[in-house]
């Protein structure tokens, strides 16, 4: 009797050629086909659009629009329901916010969001940038607070998410 495969929704806000791009490649070569179902959820320019299509089952394009669109939002939500995703793994700032929002609408049982970078960190901006980033780092940690799971790329991006002022990860949610 087979085993059913796990069904895994990729979520990343480019198609660009950068080292987030290449780390879901990797991913989508090296997962076992015999044990995943990946799908990718992507915009529709960017080189890597067609290295996706060479490795996931499905690859659904949402345009030039922002992954914060709540049209696209709603969108990305309906593909997971759709598709049935059991684990919705999202990367890059945009796609973590709207990603995560569109799991949780969907009722995808597992949230991973994979941190590549200190995320609005607030160092000497002065003014209406200081604002905005603080207002921005709120939201990510506000929005990883949903997640399941964090991967952090590194020990450092770790102990931000553990030890920043204001919304604090619980350390028991990230891996490096």
């Amino acid at each position: 009797m087979a085993r059913e495969r796990i069904r895994i929704a990729f979520l990343i806000g480019s198609a660009e050629v950068g080292g987030a791009e290449h780390l879901l490649l990797s991913l989508l070569r090296m997962l076992p086909a015999n044990a995943f179902e990946c799908s990718v959820i992507c915009p529709s320019s960017g080189p890597m659009v067609a290295q996706y299509r060479r490795f996931a089952a499905r690859v659904a394009t949402v345009g030039k629009r922002s992954f914060l669109n709540p049209g696209v939002i709603t969108m990305m939500a309906g593909l997971l329901r759709q598709w049935e995703i059991q684990i919705a793994h999202t990367c890059l700032y945009l796609s973590d916010v709207g990603g995560t929002l569109a799991a949780r609408l969907a009722g995808t049982p597992r949230v991973i969001s994979h941190i590549v970078g200190h995320n609005f960190y607030v160092t000497d901006e002065r003014g209406l940038s200081r604002i905005r980033k603080r207002w921005l780092s709120w939201t990510y940690r506000w929005v990883y607070a949903l997640s399941d799971q964090l991967i952090a790329v590194s020990d450092a991006v770790k102990t931000d998410l553990v030890g920043r002022r204001g919304i604090r990860v619980p350390e028991r949610k990230i891996i490096v």
